[in-house]
């Protein structure tokens, strides 16, 4: 009996020593893993404080971003702004000047007519004038052409016109209508 119980004895010590082998190797593999662990959870970590700093980053850039994109929009809207008032005050100032220019022109006299006037060159026939280019001569008051009966008056300065056209004309202004030099008149008495 005893040597069985020293045998149990040693059994118990055997499989107490492999039980403390196995759990020290266990023990490592845990600390192994348990090490791992750490080490993935610190890398975890240091990710999301990464990720937490370029969020930071791009929080901080998108804040940078959307401040400058105000400011350039900002500016542009003022510069709109000072140009429709610009365009609104000549506008007013425009229509103040066209309203004097007209209540000048409506007090004038523009109506002076010199129905006693008569023009002192020759009315001749189209026909007999000698010009180049006669098909695409036109009287500049009416703006036809001329045709062969038509009577024209040829002026000083070369310029022709319809005899009615210019004896209609010149009771307005005593000047050709093109080149604004005097046309030889008389007054009828």
């Amino acid at each position: 009996m005893f040597s069985d119980e020293n045998e149990v004895s040693n059994d118990i010590d055997v499989y107490l020593e492999n039980n403390e082998e196995n759990n020290e190797e266990n023990n490592e593999e845990n600390n192994e893993e348990n090490n791992e662990e750490n080490n993935e959870e610190e890398e975890n970590n240091e990710e999301e404080e990464n990720d937490e700093e370029e969020d930071g980053n791009m929080s901080s850039l998108n804040s940078q971003t959307h401040s400058l994109f105000n400011n350039q929009f900002n500016m542009v809207l003022n510069r709109i702004i000072e140009e429709q008032y610009r365009l609104a005050v000549e506008n007013v100032l425009l229509e103040e000047a066209l309203l004097e220019s007209r209540e000048e022109y409506d007090n004038m006299d523009v109506t002076n007519i010199n129905e006693n006037i008569c023009i002192n060159e020759d009315c001749v026939k189209f026909s007999k004038i000698i010009i180049k280019n006669k098909k695409q001569q036109k009287c500049t008051i009416c703006l036809d052409g001329f045709s062969c009966n038509n009577m024209i008056y040829k002026l000083n300065c070369k310029h022709l016109f319809h005899k009615e056209c210019l004896d209609s004309a010149i009771k307005y202004n005593s000047l050709c209508p093109i080149c604004r030099q005097d046309i030889n008149t008389s007054e009828i008495p």
